[in-house]
């Protein structure tokens, strides 16, 4: 309610102004009013949570608060409702983008965008930006190279089609120059005859061992006759 004032008429006695009684209910009524009004209860705080608190402390009956004080580039403007915080865009910092090859200035209304490139792709997710290589088998690469000696670690390759190799190791299966290589395999092991003790008969065989012959070469042929005789 409003404070009631006394009506004290306009001079001493004149019989116009309040009686004693209806004076005193207004006395009444306007201390009731006034101690519902300043309580020593009264109080303020800041809400809990992130961010700074505004209120600062109380004095007797003053609520005493902070100011907002703009800060460097930032601009404050105050309005019968409300305090808008703004930064122009003239006072926005340049950022620079640096790459491998090149940089980029990004200025208040630049945008930056971040594509992948071959088997590149790129998403936010967040707060995150990803990057997912989406090459995940060697098959996809139309063209791939070892940058050093290849460790299959004890594993085997299948289905090879020509290999151009200086030197191959180990077990070998499948086709050499068209012909399969593990039939010949056979041959070549377990080939340990011992050593070999020449048998003669006659005086003869002797002698055609132990002398040598010399037939010449293809390009220059000894001139013999050698009959070995009948089958």
């Amino acid at each position: 309610m409003a404070i009631e004032l006394i009506n004290i008429g306009y001079i001493a006695n004149d019989g116009t102004g309040d009686d004693l009684r209806e004076a005193f209910i207004k006395v009444n009524q306007n201390f009731e009013e006034l101690d519902l009004r300043i309580t020593g209860d009264v109080t303020a705080s800041n809400i809990e949570g992130e961010g700074e608190g505004i209120f600062s402390q109380k004095l007797i009956y003053d609520l005493q608060f902070k100011k907002l004080v703009s800060g460097s580039n930032v601009v404050l403007e105050s309005s019968d409702s409300a305090i808008t915080i703004s930064v122009p865009n003239e006072n926005l910092a340049n950022i620079t983008i640096s790459a491998d090859e090149n940089y980029i200035n990004l200025t208040a209304n630049s945008e930056l965008k971040i594509v992948g490139g071959d088997g590149i792709k790129t998403k936010i997710e967040g707060d995150y930006l990803v990057i997912d290589n989406t090459v995940s088998k060697l098959e996809t690469d139309p063209f791939p190279k070892l940058s050093n000696s290849l460790n299959a670690q004890g594993h085997n390759f299948y289905t090879v089609g020509i290999i151009d190799a200086a030197r191959v190791t180990g077990s070998f299966y499948g086709t050499l120059n068209g012909s399969d290589f593990s039939q010949y395999s056979a041959y070549f092991e377990n080939m340990e005859f011992g050593d070999i003790y020449p048998k003669f008969n006659t005086t003869i065989e002797w002698l055609a061992h132990e002398s040598t012959i010399d037939m010449g070469t293809f390009e220059s042929p000894s001139l013999a006759i050698i009959d070995f005789g009948q089958v």
